[in-house]
């Protein structure tokens, strides 16, 4: 892996975004102590693999809800983008969006997904898991210089267990804990088995008596069936016996049955003719009543040939006339009473003047004359209204028989039609009558065997009602055994697979105690073996490693390094181990980077499978003097590696750089800047 180029945004003391070009061979990022030069390894880590161990606060910058870091790398000659980045929720600080960029496509992938994309790159044969460091990163490229001093000067047993990690052969140790672990579960489930089995003997004992039951009650179940299907076959005969006697009785029931529906049906037409006959006799007496009314309204006859209204004309007009006729009556007898009055008084009533005698007399005849003329006149037309008085009379009196003779005549021609038709329907009946009476004699002779049927019927009642008892008890008897059968088979069943499933476990049992056996007498034992000369391998490969850097850096043939086989770090000053601590800080420095960077060549080689082709140092010679300062470049030139980056506060280290960047902090905020190659 070489990385390109790294982005920081709100990360620790890094506010604005701050893009830094990385390129191949050695970089320097130069600064005060607590400048923010070691932010930028974080950051490169961050973008790497996550925050792993590391808490979220302790890489954004406080006060900044979010920050996000973005890292270009190569691998294989391809290069590849990472964006992460932190969010702060509340109190807590997590990881926000991730995203993978190759070949200009980006994908936004799940924190674990990224990290485990990029292992997948960079070879490194480790769990994802998202709350871990990688260790292969840390102590094949960049292992900080307060972990290093830490794995110098811990105990045994812990610096073993990195060291595993680191060279990736912490399965052996695994193993043999599996093997342990596997070799206890085997003896307890070896102990379990036993407990299951049992008495395996007295199991299959039981079963073959219980297989020797199930035969007897087979026989005895062959033994009532046979019993049963003779009584079924009775019991089959009887009720088909009783089915033709109930044929027969349904036969003859039927006949029976006739007989009060043709009682009935006798009583129903008997009186139906008597109704009929009652009808008719009734409709003669109303034809002769009829009949009688006819006669007498026939021979009435119109007494003129004018209508009513005609008549009734001239009725109005005699009655007119007659009133006007007493009208004059009335005033002529009043002129002749003047008339007699003016002969008796001899003057007029009125004018009082004098008449002639014989002229009043002439004028009192002339109206005598009338008033006899009109009288006659009037008693005349009285007379004649008399006449049409009687006419009109006697016309209402013809035309009301007209009226009365048409119905009469209806009905008569009705009640004639009722005589003859209840005549006719009296003589139907009278023949169905006989009909039905021939068929009451047919079903009253039919239904005498019936009281032989059905006493047969009740005998093979009784009978089939003890076969059918016997029957149900044989097959009560056939159920109980079946079920016993049943019973008893099933728990056959249950112990033939409790007995397989015994035999099973026994076979099961000796090969747990065989492979246990084998875990402990030879697996356990050769990966031991496998991992004791792993490790005196990797042992041996960092002790030259761990000698040859701490010789380019001390040039003192009296002062001399080895690493025990537990790898603790030996100081021999002419001949006599020394003590770590009561070395100079120079030469602690000395023993701790030649440790880191036997540690980081080892791991490389033993992790990777090849030559280291990024490494990263942080202050890796902080107290060294000029003199080691310069054979510090010494080792720079011995590891050939590709890519190299250095953070520290020696300026002097400018010189042995490819690219330095100058990290300065003002005010709480890094800036980065590149100095000039002239300016080294």
């Amino acid at each position: 892996m070489i990385l390109r180029s790294i982005m920081l945004e709100n990360i620790r003391s890094y506010r604005e975004a701050t893009s830094i070009d990385l390129l191949p061979g050695t970089t320097l990022f130069e600064g005060d102590v607590a400048s923010g030069k070691s932010t930028i390894l974080s950051a490169v880590e961050f973008a790497l693999f996550g925050l792993g161990d590391l808490n979220g606060s302790f890489l954004l910058r406080n006060g900044s809800a979010e920050g996000r870091v973005v890292l270009a790398f190569e691998v294989d000659g391809k290069e590849y983008r990472v964006h992460r980045s932190l969010v702060k929720k509340g109190e807590n600080v997590r990881s926000g969006d991730s995203y993978f960029e190759s070949d200009g496509e980006k994908e936004k992938l799940a924190t674990k997904e990224l990290k485990d994309r990029v292992l997948q790159l960079l070879k490194f044969n480790e769990p994802p898991n998202p709350k871990s460091q990688s260790v292969i990163y840390r102590y094949a490229i960049f292992t900080p210089q307060e972990a290093m001093r830490d794995i110098i000067e811990r105990d045994p047993g812990t610096r073993l267990e990195t060291l595993r990690k680191a060279y990736g052969i912490e399965q052996y140790r695994t193993a043999a804990q599996n093997t342990k672990s596997a070799s206890n579960e085997f003896r307890m489930r070896i102990a379990g088995i036993k407990g299951r089995i049992g008495n395996l003997e007295n199991d299959r004992t039981e079963l073959t008596e219980l297989l020797s039951s199930i035969g007897n009650l087979r026989t005895r179940l062959a033994e009532a069936k046979k019993k049963e299907e003779i009584l079924r076959r009775d019991l089959d005969d009887k009720r088909v016996a009783r089915e033709e006697f109930e044929a027969k009785k349904t036969e003859i029931g039927k006949a029976q049955e006739r007989i009060p529906l043709l009682s009935k049906s006798l009583r129903e037409k008997e009186e139906l003719r008597k109704a009929a006959l009652k009808e008719s006799e009734l409709a003669g007496r109303r034809i002769v009543q009829l009949e009688r009314d006819i006669a007498r309204l026939e021979p009435v006859r119109t007494p003129s040939a004018k209508g009513v209204k005609e008549l009734e004309n001239e009725l109005q007009g005699l009655t007119r006339s007659i009133a006007d006729g007493r009208d004059q009556i009335s005033k002529l007898s009043e002129r002749l009473e003047n008339f007699e009055e003016i002969l008796e008084k001899g003057v007029c009533p009125i004018c009082e003047r004098e008449y002639a005698a014989d002229r009043v007399s002439e004028r009192k005849q002339h109206l005598e004359g009338e008033l006899s003329v009109m009288s006659e006149r009037v008693s005349g037309r009285e007379k004649e209204k008399e006449a049409v008085e009687r006419a009109i009379e006697g016309l209402e009196q013809f035309l009301e028989a007209q009226r009365d003779l048409k119905p009469l005549k209806e009905s008569l021609s009705d009640w004639k039609q009722r005589a003859a038709e209840g005549s006719t329907r009296a003589a139907k009946l009278e023949v169905e009558i006989t009909e039905l009476n021939e068929q009451f004699r047919k079903a009253n002779k039919e239904s005498e065997p019936l009281q032989k049927i059905l006493t047969e019927i009740v005998k093979l009642d009784d009978a089939i009602a003890q076969t059918e008892k016997k029957h149900a008890s044989e097959m009560r008897t056939i159920g109980g055994i079946e079920k016993e059968i049943e019973t008893s088979s099933a728990e056959a069943e249950r112990r033939a697979r409790d007995i397989n499933e015994k035999e099973g476990l026994l076979k099961k049992q000796v090969q747990l105690e065989e492979d246990r056996v084998w875990l402990l007498d030879y697996f356990a034992p050769t990966i031991e073996l496998i991992e004791s000369q792993t490790f005196a391998n990797r042992n041996q490969r960092f002790n030259s490693q761990f000698q040859k850097w701490f010789q380019i850096l001390v040039d003192d043939p009296d002062l001399r390094v080895r690493v025990k086989e537990d790898f603790s770090p030996v100081i021999e000053r002419e001949g006599y181990e020394q003590d770590y601590g009561q070395l100079s800080g120079g030469e602690r420095t000395s023993v701790a980077l030649a440790y880191r960077l036997a540690l980081n060549t080892t791991v490389q080689e033993t992790a990777l499978g090849q030559e280291p082709n990024l490494l990263i140092l942080d202050e890796p010679t902080d107290g060294f003097s000029k003199e080691q300062l310069a054979k510090f470049g010494d080792i720079l030139t011995e590891l050939r590696c590709p890519q190299v980056i250095l953070v520290s506060h020696e300026k002097e280290l400018e010189n042995l750089a490819d690219t330095v960047y100058r990290i300065e902090k003002t005010n709480g905020v890094s800036t980065v800047s590149a100095v000039p190659p002239y300016q080294k």
